[in-house]
């Protein structure tokens, strides 16, 4: 069903063209075939100060871990190609401790003789109130999800989790997009000595692969928020462990994604930090104070897609409306995607600016922004909250 278009869009007139898959960041292929023969740790300040990564084609081999170091402007990482994608090893963007994943948020600190500090991000955990009598934990961050409050290993006030928010696009240049950071768990004095809480968790970070080919996943990709730190504890006083990092936030962008048997696809949250006096490192979420961090996204922006019935995906899974106009991923065309499109009208024959946002505004991809687009941008529209038709424009 075809949905009113405003009047102010009704100047030009309508125009067939070829579908093209819009959304994720174009590949102009500067950086060559990706083919990593060994463990990396990728420090993006040195290779992507924006997080972008522009290959032809990818292949991360069997038993080949990626992991990065996040760059000064915290953005996520994104890896763009012209061709075809096949990831049989790791991927992870995982926060690790206090420090959230590559445009993730950092988890609160501990306190001593204090209350935790609240986590960095859209929707942290916040810190573990002063210690009536044992150190009250931190909260669990938001993501998907809604971050936990303690359920043990606490005082009697535990710190409150974040809210469940909407899905963060991610976006080069910028920081954040990925999951929020666990709050801090609060301190007491005893006797004179400081018993410390444990820090919040990191929250994972946030990942993009984009390609107009085929994306094969037969290995992992992490986006996990990190676990809340282990506050100390004695026969008598202890600490408030931290609560755990937010699931990240993880973006496919392809014209086919294949899933396979072995495919793993995580972005869970961080457990709540246990006891110093407990095996908690045998098992995090069993001995954890039940301030977990919510789950993450993944958001599958493509026209087809196989999963493997033994594929696992931890996340909140959302299908992104493969098609056209929609260039802020919100699941409606709406006045938000026409300024874009008018900040990128260039007239015929004229090449567009060459950023991501305007080379998806080029709906026909004849290298201008013009008329011809318009007519496929009337088609799609959709309005405010209502969802565009996945075809539309064909």
């Amino acid at each position: 069903m075809r949905t009113h278009v405003p009047d102010a869009l009704s100047a030009f007139a309508f125009a067939a063209v070829p579908f093209v898959m819009a959304g994720g960041i174009v590949s102009d292929g500067s950086d060559g075939p990706f083919t990593p023969t060994g463990n990396q740790k990728i420090v993006l300040n040195d290779v992507a100060p924006d997080g972008v990564f522009n290959f032809t084609t990818i292949h991360i081999p069997p038993n080949v871990t990626l992991s990065f170091t996040p760059n000064d402007l915290h953005t996520p990482v994104f890896f763009a190609a012209t061709g075809d994608v096949l990831i049989e090893g790791t991927i992870d963007v995982s926060g690790v401790g206090i420090s959230g994943g590559p445009g993730g948020w950092n988890g609160g600190p501990r306190g001593l003789n204090s209350e935790g500090q609240m986590g960095t991000g859209p929707a942290p955990g916040l810190g573990g109130p002063p210690p009536t009598s044992q150190g009250n934990a931190g909260g669990g961050a938001g993501m998907a999800t809604p971050g936990r409050r303690a359920t043990s290993r606490t005082g009697p006030n535990p710190a409150a989790g974040g809210h469940a928010i909407a899905r963060p696009r991610l976006m080069p240049n910028r920081q954040g997009g990925g999951g929020s950071g666990g709050g801090g768990g609060g301190g007491r004095l005893f006797f004179g000595v400081d018993i410390q809480g444990g820090d919040g968790g990191g929250g994972g970070g946030g990942f993009q692969i984009s390609t107009p080919g085929c994306l094969t996943l037969t290995g992992k990709l992490l986006a996990n928020g990190s676990h809340g730190g282990i506050a100390y504890a004695t026969a008598i006083p202890r600490g408030g462990p931290g609560g755990g990092g937010a699931g990240g936030n993880i973006e496919l962008y392809a014209g086919m994604v294949v899933l396979g048997e072995t495919a793993q696809i995580r972005a869970i949250g961080g457990a709540g930090g246990g006891l110093s006096t407990e095996p908690v490192a045998w098992d995090p979420f069993y001995y954890s104070s039940g301030a977990n961090g919510g789950a993450g996204y993944l958001l599958l922006g493509c026209e087809n897609v196989s999963i493997d019935a033994e594929a696992t995906v931890d996340a909140v899974v959302i299908p992104a409306v493969c098609g056209r106009a929609d260039f802020d991923d919100d699941g409606d065309v709406d006045g938000d995607d026409f300024s874009t499109f008018a900040s990128c009208l260039s007239g015929p024959t004229i090449p567009h600016i060459e950023t991501p946002a305007c080379s998806s505004a080029d709906l026909d991809k004849d290298n201008d922004v013009d008329q011809a687009d318009f007519g496929i941008f009337q088609q799609c529209y959709s309005g405010p909250a209502i969802s565009a038709e996945a075809n539309c424009g064909r």
